[in-house]
């Protein structure tokens, strides 16, 4: 009996939290409607699981005096809860790499197949035993086809995983790397925790994992929309990525898409001899700078990462970036004499162009910022 009130306890510990996930959500989380309403939907079936989970146990351990019929009623609601939750995952991972494949009616009654397999299996499965059957003496005991439950209702989550997967080595998706790899975390919880399940029966954990997955995607959404890195008020390194990767993909004829690495020259030996105070205060600089010259310019700017800005800039077909690179150090030195600080502030740029079809977002980065650490090496920064 202390083993089941323990798994009571855990189960409806595991519903709360997942409900208040839900509540919360609803409020705060992503602010594309579709995908937060899928996302609470597959959080409220997961919540719905563990409540069934519990009823399970209380009829299992003849608390609750429940037929076998409807044990087998309660065994097949538990897993379709935890099919949908399955498939909206997916379909909420569809939404994050916007292919939205559920939209296709084929493709739509095709990814309904494993749940309509399962219904009939289940259904069966009351006569046959193929899923669990209970014995002579009225006890509990696993069918031969027990494991094919897991199957039908989880394929949905490796569908998602491998989506992600994919996605994540294509150099188009570079600034969304972050999200597919959080898609593809959600996965490991239940996939660890559905084999403890299967051989610690008496305790909930596959409960846990799905608190643990959703957990892991609602606090990290919390932090991706944010998109201002804190300390210099400019946009953050995700957000300056994915606006580089809008611009990639919708550039107007007769444009030129240019990429701007920027940093900062001897920064470490300013935080050497002046203190990190007056190192966060240069950095502001460079960013207020960067601020100033993105409001003359149209362009785009953010922190990279330690003294790294970069800047995302559209011209003319006929325009110089060269001449956008001197405004950015005539704003620097200007910034940094209007701050009386009692060092002088510089920055080293390197650039790249866009070559259009077979270029894409990671190369942009990388010749920028090889252009960069030329530059600061021979030191032509200001030459060129």
């Amino acid at each position: 009996m202390d083993k089941l009130l323990l798994y009571c306890e855990i189960n409806v510990l595991c519903a709360v939290m997942l409900f208040i996930m839900a509540a919360k959500v609803s409020k705060e989380a992503f602010g594309n409607s579709a995908k937060r309403k899928v996302f609470v939907a597959s959080i409220f079936f997961a919540a719905v699981l563990n409540l069934m989970d519990i009823v399970w146990q209380l009829g299992i351990y003849d608390v609750l005096h429940i037929s076998h019929a409807m044990m087998h009623v309660i065994n097949c609601v538990y897993f379709l809860c935890f099919g949908i939750s399955s498939y909206l995952w997916l379909v909420f991972s569809e939404i994050i790499h916007k292919i939205l494949l559920y939209k296709n009616k084929l493709l739509f009654a095709l990814s309904m197949l494993p749940l309509f397999l399962f219904v009939v299996l289940a259904g069966a499965s009351v006569n046959t035993g193929w899923f669990f059957y209970f014995d002579a003496a009225g006890v509990y005991r696993r069918g031969p086809l027990f494991l094919l439950q897991y199957v039908l209702t989880f394929c949905y989550v490796f569908m998602a995983a491998g989506i992600s997967l994919c996605r994540l080595f294509s150099r188009k998706v570079y600034a969304r790397r972050e999200d597919y790899m959080l898609m593809l975390s959600f996965v490991v919880p239940p996939i660890v925790c559905s084999v403890l399940q299967y051989l610690l029966q008496p305790l909930p954990i596959l409960s846990a994992s799905f608190v643990l997955g959703f957990s892991l995607v609602f606090t990290s959404s919390m932090q991706t929309e944010i998109s201002l890195d804190a300390l210099t008020g400019i946009n953050n390194r995700r957000k300056v990525l994915l606006e580089l990767e809008n611009n990639v993909r919708s550039l107007p004829k007769g444009k030129k898409l240019y990429f701007l690495f920027l940093d900062v020259d001897d920064f470490k030996s300013i935080n050497d001899l002046y203190g990190h105070y007056d190192g966060d205060k240069t950095l502001q600089t460079v960013a207020d700078a960067l601020r100033a010259v993105c409001k003359t310019t149209g362009g785009i700017c953010g922190r990279y990462g330690g003294d790294e800005f970069v800047m995302v800039q559209q011209l003319e077909e006929n325009d110089d970036i060269r001449i956008v690179c001197s405004l950015i150090h005539d704003k620097v030195s200007e910034f940094n004499d209007n701050s009386d600080s009692d060092y002088d502030v510089s920055v080293s740029v390197g650039y790249s162009v866009f070559g259009g079809d077979g270029d894409d977002v990671q190369s942009l980065i990388q010749r920028a910022d090889k252009q960069m650490y030329s530059r600061k090496r021979d030191g032509s920064k200001r030459r060129k």
